[in-house]
């Protein structure tokens, strides 16, 4: 598939306004991101047509997110392997982004993700979807004290730890904020 990168942008940002930002009774009132819409509606997002998930982000690393909150890299995701994928974006954030305070998260379409019910994965593209690691971990440690992770059923201790990969685990933190 070719990808028209405004498009992209534009698929995405509609599911994140119609999916990704919506409070919902299943996470009792909360969104599966509550952090999105801020980002999305102060325009702290920027989209790139990503060649390689692992190039991309050792060159990433040393130029930094420019200002962005989210800086993400799309994919045709028939080009990648879902596990090869992610694998890609662990060694990089392990080897080149943590040291600079990033954080990629992987999104692919061929690896099914969701939260009660709630379809995770955007569906189109794949994406290195990549934050700031301390403000991820401290977003992370706030929603922990205000029960957000309580509201995750039926949901795997691997699941946690797959979500929490490269992160403080704030269920595990002994000091939060």
């Amino acid at each position: 598939m070719e990808i028209d990168l405004q498009q992209a942008q534009k698929d995405t940002e509609l599911w994140l306004k119609n999916s990704i930002e919506v409070p919902t009774p299943t996470m009792n009132g909360t969104a599966v991101c509550p952090y999105a819409k801020h980002a999305r509606t102060n325009q702290k997002i920027t989209f790139r047509l990503g060649v390689h998930p692992y190039e991309d982000l050792v060159t990433h690393a040393k130029v930094g997110n420019q200002g962005y909150d989210v800086f993400m890299y799309v994919y045709d995701p028939s080009k990648w392997d879902p596990k090869v994928f992610h694998d890609m974006v662990y060694l990089a954030n392990d080897a080149d982004l943590a040291p600079v305070d990033l954080i990629s998260l992987p999104d692919h379409p061929y690896e099914h993700e969701s939260i009660n019910g709630i379809v995770c994965n955007q569906g189109k593209y794949a994406f290195n979807m990549i934050a700031p690691l301390s403000a991820l971990n401290e977003a992370s440690a706030k929603l922990y004290e205000n029960g957000y992770y309580d509201n995750f059923k039926n949901v795997s201790e691997e699941y946690f730890q797959a979500l929490f990969r490269g992160r403080v685990d704030p269920r595990k933190s002994k000091s939060l904020t």
